[in-house]
């Protein structure tokens, strides 16, 4: 095509007539024909208008469409029903094939409706949970499963009774119409309790993969105003944006009555909670001594350690909603070493809130990152005594420091002292008062003046200046003036028109394009709706997009939007010229 092609609007028709393929756009309801490279035919019915790129970006990749392919490739069909990750079952049960009667389909409904888990999860997914639902059996005196056991199933009781049993101690009896086992699988935590039969049991029990697929369906839907609310809360203070974003993706939404336990004392902490709504009440043996309100926390220790739940914590208001995160999860996410993690993005962070320090490029804040030591002081220890110079930079942690004995300064988590000594008409300095810690078991990291010196090359005046002048400090205010310069938000699908195809991928073809109202070139890559479902590439798809839009390097490809229509997803990049 070249400099002879005829431009033309972006549009679905188009970019398929490029392609060497053709396809009737048809109207909302109606069925369409997706042809592929193997000769299968895919039928789908249109459920979005045709050009409908101004919606929720985050759930364009998440949309379940229903695929019929065509008669007799069972084969392909398999492929596409086949669970990706099958469940081991380690609980001691007998499967029976059961039909689910309409008692039986009421008896699930009931329980669900009630669970705390499950009250803000809508009433189609509740279906779809109990659609999954399996019949098994337990004889009188068994065990389901026993303490530290791994967990694979949640149980619905529909005939007998059941036992709980901790440490040997018999705790409460379950009737027709309980449920048990639904924490292990949410934490992916061992069983925290034995369960016994007591008469012959039937139980209607979902497996993990069914169950986790509710709980991450509901994380979708209240991602966006999780991650608004983890910015009050002082927990999360420390993390960076990615890994609060990682974190929204598997917080779980539970709600509970008046009365309701969230924990019990003497139980195995396997998650933290937040608390989102509503008031709570903390009790030891019988008698409350404290409670805790919104944006307030509790089980922080669970994170960091294997330990014991030091207390109840009772709903104390008619409707609380809490946040839960599994101790698996934040590992996955942060590492083992969680409080390690905390501690480096709270020294980053003040380091790059710093007035002086916060003018030095990212290379030097790491070097000064990987020399700090980390101390911890007992309530009243001095750290520096009046008359004497400042020698270290100091970054609190935990706990909080002040001049003694007027008090004219408190410090506490996230702040620095000491940095005013760095310059050179002060390093010679005597401190008027006193520096004391405050709080019992608190944590400061610190670092030596002169080793600062060493490590930047020079007086902190002198390289300020330097870096003002750096490549580095240059490229990002580049950036920063792009940035300003260019918004996306308000580009449609339609403002595009198509050059020439690029070149195809493995997921789909790549159109060289530009607007109606300037030059400048962009790469358009385009990824069929049926192939995402049919190769269940959403999860990917999302994380590529999370990837593309954190990344800002001059090296890299840049990201600048998505968009959509009734077919495929679209990923708008920067167009970069080959030889």
């Amino acid at each position: 095509m070249g400099n002879a092609c005829h431009c033309q609007q972006f549009t679905t028709e188009n970019m398929e007539l490029m392609s060497g393929r053709s396809e009737i756009v048809n109207k909302k309801g109606d069925t369409i024909t997706i042809p592929h490279q193997n000769g299968t035919t895919v039928t789908k019915k249109t459920t979005h208008k045709q050009n409908d790129d101004d919606g929720d970006e985050d759930q364009q990749v998440q949309e379940v469409q229903q695929i019929e392919l065509k008669r007799g490739d069972k084969k392909k069909q398999a492929k596409i029903n086949a669970v990706s990750d099958t469940v081991e079952i380690f609980e001691n049960i007998k499967k029976l094939d059961k039909r689910k009667s309409p008692f039986d389909y009421q008896l699930m409904l009931n329980a669900f409706n009630e669970h705390f888990i499950f009250k803000s999860v809508p009433q189609s997914d509740i279906e779809y949970v109990v659609d999954q639902m399996f019949y098994c059996t337990v004889p009188d005196g068994q065990f389901v499963f026993k303490q530290g056991d791994k967990a694979s199933s949640y149980f619905l009781i529909e005939r007998g009774q059941c036992q709980i049993i901790i440490n040997g101690e018999l705790k409460k009896t379950l009737k027709s119409g309980d449920a048990f086992g639904e924490l292990a699988m949410l934490y992916n935590a061992p069983r925290s309790a034995s369960v016994r039969a007591v008469g012959d049991c039937a139980f209607w029990a979902i497996d993990r993969n069914t169950f986790r697929k509710v709980v991450e369906q509901q994380n979708q839907r209240s991602y966006e105003e999780n991650r608004e609310f983890m910015k009050k809360v002082e927990f999360f203070s420390f993390l960076t944006e990615e890994q609060r974003d990682a974190i929204s993706s598997v917080l779980i939404t539970s709600v509970f009555k008046k009365g309701e336990i969230i924990v019990s004392e003497g139980d195995v902490a396997n998650s933290f909670y937040i608390i989102k709504k509503g008031k709570v009440a903390i009790i030891k043996g019988e008698k409350e001594v404290s409670q805790m309100n919104s944006g307030e926390s509790f089980g922080e220790a669970a994170l960091y350690q294997s330990c014991q739940r030091a207390a109840t914590v009772k709903a104390a208001e008619e409707e609380v909603r809490c946040l839960s995160l599994s101790k698996d999860d934040i590992q996955r996410i942060l590492g083992q070493k969680i409080q390690t993690v905390k501690y480096i993005n709270t020294q980053k962070w003040a380091l790059q809130q710093s007035p002086l320090l916060g003018k030095l490029t990212s290379i030097q804040i790491e070097k000064i990152l990987q020399n700090i030591r980390q101390v911890h002081y007992e309530k009243n220890e001095v750290i520096i005594k009046a008359g004497q110079p400042c020698t270290k930079v100091y970054i609190i942690l935990e706990g909080e420091i002040a001049t003694m004995p007027s008090k004219q300064q408190v410090l506490g988590k996230g702040k620095i002292f000491g940095e005013q000594f760095l310059k050179s008409q002060n390093q010679d300095s005597k401190l008027p008062e006193t520096i004391q810690v405050q709080t019992d078991e608190s944590i400061i990291a610190e670092f030596e003046i002169k080793m600062f010196f060493d490590m930047i090359g020079g007086s902190v005046e002198q390289m300020i200046q330097k870096n003002e002048n750096s490549h580095e400090q240059k490229y990002l205010n580049r950036v920063s003036v792009q940035q300003q310069k260019k918004d996306y938000s308000n580009l449609k699908l339609d403002n595009l028109i198509c050059i020439k195809k690029l070149g195809q991928g493995q997921f789909g073809n790549v159109y060289l394009v530009r607007t109606a109202q300037d030059e400048k070139l962009y790469a358009l890559k385009c990824i069929s709706k049926a192939q995402i479902v049919e190769q269940h590439l959403e999860r990917h798809l999302a994380q590529e997009k999370q990837v593309l839009s954190t990344i800002n390097f001059p090296f890299l490809m840049q990201f600048y939007k998505s968009m959509k229509d009734q077919n495929y997803i679209y990923f708008l990049v920067e167009f970069i010229k080959g030889m």
